[in-house]
This record gives C-alpha cells, structure tokens and sequence, in this order.
C-alpha cells in the first residue's frame, strides 16, 4: 500500500467519516491496552488485536485502492 495514497483518502473530504475511523479506530485498538482481550493473556491477547487489525486494514485497502483509481480517473478526464 502507498503512504500516499492513504494520506490522501484520510485527507479527502469527500470520504465518509465512518471509513476513515475504521482505519484509526483498529489502530487506536491495538496501541492501546483496553481492549476485548487483554494484552497481559499470552497469545490471546495478541490474537485479537492482530484479527482486528487484518480485518480493518482489509476494508480500508479497499477503500483507498477505490479511491486512488477515483483520483486517478479525475485527473485523466
């Protein structure tokens, strides 16, 4: 995924809100230590952080791979 891309879809105003605090809201989850699972629980505690981070950054490399190739049919119109 470009840096760039995804700076550019949590910029764009046109990007509904919920999408973008999906990505920071998974990140949010993992940094911080309240969560579903405690991090102090061996494995488990990782295992849930790492599930929710997958599936976030799943729909998220959706969005902005849409929305990238958006941008990109802009500027070529």
């Amino acid at each position: 995924m470009k840096w760039a891309a995804v700076r550019n879809f949590l910029k764009d105003s046109s990007v509904a809100k919920w999408r973008k605090a999906l990505l920071l809201g998974a990140v949010a989850y993992a940094v911080f230590p309240f969560d579903a699972v405690p991090d102090t629980i061996p494995l488990l505690g990782w295992l849930d952080d790492v599930g929710v981070l997958t599936l976030a950054a799943g729909a998220v490399w959706r969005d902005v791979k849409r929305h990238a190739a958006w941008l990109s049919e802009g500027e070529s119109a």
